[in-house]
């Protein structure tokens, strides 16, 4: 029993092998237990909603979020700031040609329907 507790089973032990995980009280292995925290599990359960940046308003004060990120520690300095809201752009344009061809492809569908 004492072995249980250390993370080795009795079997293993007696050929001196040690059970590589042992197991937490949930049932999983304690390696995994050990790597995810509770809000990590919370939010993989779907009960967090994901944050949400409003890039509009960002990007219409590009130059004003630029100085407060200059005063700002960490690794993204204003260069990543134009590139994410450059990237953000590109991706609106992108989602508006998707719903021009997706209406163009309701259209013609619908045309080959009557044809058919």
């Amino acid at each position: 029993r004492l072995c249980r507790g250390l993370g080795f089973r009795p079997r293993l032990l007696r050929r001196g092998l040690p059970l590589l995980f042992s197991r937490a009280r949930s049932g999983r292995p304690a390696a995994a237990a050990a790597g995810r925290s509770r809000l990590y599990e919370h939010a993989r359960g779907g009960w967090t909603a994901r944050p949400r940046l409003n890039l509009e308003a960002l990007s219409a004060q590009l130059g004003e979020a630029e100085r407060e990120l200059e005063t700002r520690k960490g690794p993204l300095g204003p260069r990543d700031l134009r590139e994410i809201v450059a990237t953000w752009q590109r991706l609106v344009e992108v989602q508006e040609e998707i719903a021009v061809l997706e209406a163009e492809k309701e259209k013609v569908a619908e045309e080959v329907g009557n044809i058919v």
